[in-house]
């Protein structure tokens, strides 16, 4: 596979990068466009109609959607332009029975679409590089047990859910560490934090933010956690 950067910049998508990206689908053809989430679905449509040939667009909806107001402005918008949108794609696929009926239910038809689950392929652990940081935790406490979760701080990954487990099972097993890892699980999320507090769980949580190497974490882990929504 071919990777090619074409200099758009994270978050934002101005007039240059706009006309970088509409003259990269020009010239280039393919047989099938994987667009993942709803950003690159919305880019695909661009892909769709301005790559040469005819290709096959595969949107991939990998989350359940309890409530818009969950989403950001802008994903909103995007989410809403997809339903209108949603007969250009060959096929649909949403991690799970839930996630397609919650999009049906804000707009989304049953029009191919499939559910593919999430998995993952289970390397074998000698070949995994274990990161300083994972081994200083091991290293720190050797006795104890270690129950993690990955993931970004969003409503949807329901960390209160993760806590509030935490927070019975330490009175209960008290050689356990809650192990967190993802964007914005730091000790400068003020909001986390209180939560953390009011528990009486700050001997017990150690939030690593973000990292590297996210599989020898999770194979690291006694219990890998998703506590998602």
């Amino acid at each position: 596979a071919k990777i090619v950067e074409i200099g758009m910049q994270r978050g934002t998508l101005g007039i240059s990068s706009l006309v970088r990206l509409l003259i990269f689908f020009r010239s280039h053809s393919y047989d099938v466009v994987n667009a993942w989430m709803y950003h690159s679905c919305i880019v695909s449509v661009f892909a769709k109609l301005l790559c040469k040939g005819d290709n096959t667009i595969i949107w991939h909806i990998r989350q359940c959607i309890y409530n818009l107001s969950y989403e950001n402005k802008r994903t909103r918008l995007i989410i809403q332009l997809l339903t209108k949108v949603q007969r250009i794609p060959t096929a649909i696929t949403f991690n799970s029975s839930l996630s397609r009926k919650q999009h049906q239910a804000i707009g989304f038809t049953n029009l191919n679409t499939a559910v593919i689950y999430n998995g993952k392929d289970v390397p074998a652990l000698g070949s995994l590089v274990c990161p300083a940081a994972l081994k200083a935790i091991k290293k720190t406490y050797p006795k104890h047990r270690l129950i993690g979760t990955v993931g970004r701080y969003d409503k949807m990954k329901d960390y209160s859910n993760f806590l509030a487990g935490a927070e019975i099972l330490i009175k209960e097993i008290p050689n356990l560490k809650f192990v967190m890892v993802g964007k914005g699980l730091v000790c400068e999320n003020k909001e986390l934090l209180h939560e953390i507090k009011a528990r009486n769980l700050s001997e017990a949580v150690i939030l690593m933010g973000r990292q590297s190497f996210i599989d020898a974490w999770i194979y690291s882990f006694d219990v890998f956690v998703s506590s998602s929504k």
